[in-house]
């Protein structure tokens, strides 16, 4: 009776199969979370230098936009 003992190990199998592509599936999405949030943070901190270089220069945001403006349609 081999048989029906091979059928149920194909379908322990199936299982465990599935239950590890729901496992990685799971990790994908949550190195997705972490991937946006470094993105987030990587944004938020080229902000505070453009801020910071704003407020050295002495120029408000808009000058910067306006000299930014100027140069990129000029060429």
């Amino acid at each position: 009776m081999p048989r029906p003992k091979k059928h149920a190990n194909i379908e322990d199998e199936l299982m465990k199969i599935d239950a590890n592509i729901t496992r990685k599936q799971k990790e994908i999405e949550e190195l997705k979370q972490d991937r946006n949030a470094l993105i987030k943070q990587k944004e938020q901190q080229e902000i505070s230098q453009l801020y910071a270089f704003c407020k050295a220069s002495g120029l408000s945001a808009d000058e910067v936009i306006q000299l930014v403006s100027q140069k990129s349609f000029g060429k």
